[in-house]
């Protein structure tokens, strides 16, 4: 059961980082400063706490080395907004692939 909530999981969390790389650039807009919002940003929003939360519990469990990895990727990728903006919005923008990519494993390698 717990195998096919983690297949599960990673399947939601694929999709909503797609629906984010067709996306970014409403979503990165201010909800203030939007024209409208519609009901798959306030979902892409729940997905985004939900896989923060995911990556937490996941920490505690098999698949740990991946939750750490991801943890450390968008840990690190704070300070750099001090060092280098340009390097910063390049890592911003690949964050979606990588998380992509590690879903794809953990969907194929568990």
């Amino acid at each position: 059961m717990l195998n096919n909530l983690v297949y599960f999981t990673s399947i939601i969390f694929i999709i909503s980082n797609l629906y984010y790389l067709f996306n970014y650039k409403r979503l990165d807009v201010p909800f203030n400063l939007r024209e409208k919002n519609t009901k798959l940003d306030y979902l892409y929003y729940i997905t985004e706490a939900l896989f923060y939360i995911w990556l937490l519990l996941g920490t505690f469990s098999q698949i740990s080395h991946i939750c750490v990895f991801l943890i450390l990727l968008m840990l690190i990728r704070q300070p750099i907004v001090f060092i280098s903006r340009k390097l910063s919005v390049i890592l911003w923008k690949l964050n979606p692939i990588i998380i992509i990519i590690v879903m794809f494993y953990v969907l194929f390698r568990h």
